[in-house]
């Protein structure tokens, strides 16, 4: 091949791949996926919350587990009050309740967890979540009801 012809193929190469005809190979990093199970998920107003708590992620991304949310419904379904700790504050309490802040991907976290007892039924969204080892924020939600004994 001449020097004139390989320059013109250069060129070419060049041409096209500004163009945007063919594709760039390089891929996304992976986000990661956690599901949260709580066994049992339904409690008794005004006596302790004792669950078997488990975090589990699935697509191999590790996470920091730095965003606890719970929001509370009343028995009618109406939005009554949220409290929620982010950041550091979020950290300690996964530390202390599940002995650490750090999920490993394709890892699981699994605990016996007690929460103080709820004075009135309904139901809770309690919201799992905190940046993965990519820098992507990533969330899991479980329903929590709360009912009276004998209900």
């Amino acid at each position: 091949m001449t020097l004139k012809k390989l320059a013109v193929l250069v060129l070419v190469v060049a041409v096209v791949i500004s163009a945007g005809c063919i594709k760039s190979t390089r891929r996304k990093p992976a986000i990661a996926n956690i599901e949260v199970t709580l066994d049992p998920s339904v409690f008794y107003v005004n006596e302790p919350q004792v669950t078997s708590a488990t975090i589990t992620e699935s697509n191999g991304v590790g996470v920091d587990l730095n965003y606890l949310w719970v929001k509370y419904y009343n028995e009618q379904g109406n939005f009554v009050s949220e409290w929620g700790r982010t950041g550091d504050d979020a950290r300690r309490w996964y530390d202390e309740k599940l002995g650490t802040h750090y999920l490993p991907g394709h890892g699981q976290i699994q605990r016996t967890v007690e929460e103080e007892p709820f004075d009135a039924p309904g139901t809770q969204d309690l919201i799992i979540g905190g940046t993965d080892d990519n820098g992507h924020e990533v969330r899991d939600t479980v329903k929590i009801t709360l009912i009276e004994r004998g209900s």
